[in-house]
């Protein structure tokens, strides 16, 4: 498998054995199929024929694999978001995987200290491009960033995100250099946003927040019934008269969470 995206240098084929790029690649397909929470030693090494001791050689564990993905192609991969011409949709399947990748693991490294010691320098490197920019111009690489990054997340649970695309085209369109305003309009009448959040004081509400904040912290896989009520100051008992399985309370907590966002850019 060889991504159009270019490999960094300092991780090239040339400079590093096959069985070390071999083992990058299945990572990429690894959290694709699994997602980034989940994948393990030893789906990475069955995937490339290698055996654990010599992924543990190369890596440590899944965050030094995590870390070294995002070094390989973390770079080259901003530069595309970043760039008005590329279409998301219509690249190769091996970058898609790629793209959902390193989504993945740029979301997961503000809770991951081996992954945000590589992914934070290398955001504030890349965003120093963009140094010569007008605000404006700035403001719609952000603008552009945000969509195809949220796109990219919710596209896994949520096949209609990648409607979000709309902005696109109109982004673009928006000069670098500040412009004349347009006179003054009556603002547009938005529709009603009905309330998706249950009572504060109720203890349906402080359970899915709970959640929300445990999977925030550690991650979908590391969050269980248990933890959740320690979270929430309550008796694991509490929770299952409310919720049959683990997976109900996720998901509750997944649409507050998308729900508070949606208010929220209506507000705005």
């Amino acid at each position: 498998m060889i991504y159009t995206v270019k490999m960094n240098p300092a991780v090239d084929n040339a400079r590093k054995p096959s069985s070390f790029v071999a083992m990058l690649e299945a990572g990429v397909v690894a959290i694709a199929e699994s997602g980034v929470d989940r994948i393990s030693v030893s789906q990475v090494a069955k995937i490339t024929g290698h055996t654990r001791p010599t992924f543990y050689s190369y890596f440590g564990d899944t965050n030094g694999l995590l870390a070294e993905i995002w070094l390989a192609w973390g770079e080259a991969w901003l530069d595309r978001l970043a760039d008005f011409k590329y279409k998301v949709d219509a690249d190769s399947p091996e970058n898609q995987r790629l793209n959902l990748a390193l989504t993945e693991i740029m979301a997961i490294s503000h809770r991951c200290t081996e992954v945000l010691e590589v992914v934070e320098p290398a955001l504030t490197k890349w965003w120093r491009k963009f140094d010569g920019e007008t605000d404006l111009g700035k403001l719609k690489v952000i603008w552009l960033m945000g969509e195809r990054l949220g796109t990219g997340i919710t596209a896994q649970v949520d096949r209609q995100a990648s409607l979000a695309s709309f902005i696109e085209p109109a982004l673009a369109a928006v000069p670098n250099e500040p412009f004349e305003p347009l006179a003054p309009i009556s603002a547009a009448k938005m529709p009603e946003v009905s309330s998706p959040v249950v009572a504060a004081d109720s203890t349906e509400s402080q359970l899915i927040q709970a959640a929300a904040d445990v999977i925030a912290a550690s991650g979908v896989a590391a969050t269980s019934m248990a933890r959740i009520a320690r979270k929430g100051q309550v008796s694991t008992g509490t929770i299952y008269p409310r919720f049959d399985t683990i997976t109900d309370l996720v998901d509750a907590s997944f649409e507050l969470s998308v729900n508070g966002v949606l208010e929220q850019n209506f507000a705005q």
